[in-house]
């Protein structure tokens, strides 16, 4: 269990760097914050409460996770998959940002 309490934060960061939004749809001048808040809770709404319908506007279809604990997942369908599979064998997670970083069409949240 603290492998997992401690796996998790990184899953949060590296998922949110890597994959939160299509680069199409980020504006040359970057993102808002209210653009950014939007994302961060809406990124919540997929981890914490397994929200598949939500995942379709956070991920794009061909969103990779890179995870060094069960390798790389390709795709929105494969991520789906990981995410049922965490559904089905923990009741409810808490990922809470604490701080977010915007630097033009880049974030990173520490949770």
């Amino acid at each position: 269990m603290k492998k997992l309490l401690m796996i998790l934060p990184l899953i949060f960061l590296l998922c949110f760097t890597f994959g939160c939004q299509k680069a199409e749809e980020v504006a040359e001048e970057g993102l808002t914050e209210e653009e950014v808040n939007a994302i961060m809770e809406d990124f919540g709404k997929v981890w914490n409460n397994f929200d598949m319908e939500v995942c379709d506007r956070v991920f794009s279809a061909d969103y990779v996770d890179h995870d060094p604990m069960r390798g790389d997942t390709i795709g929105l369908d494969a991520f789906k998959k990981v995410l049922t599979s965490y559904s089905e064998n923990y009741s409810s997670m808490d990922i809470i940002p604490h701080e977010t970083f915007i630097k033009g069409d880049k974030v990173a949240s520490l949770a």
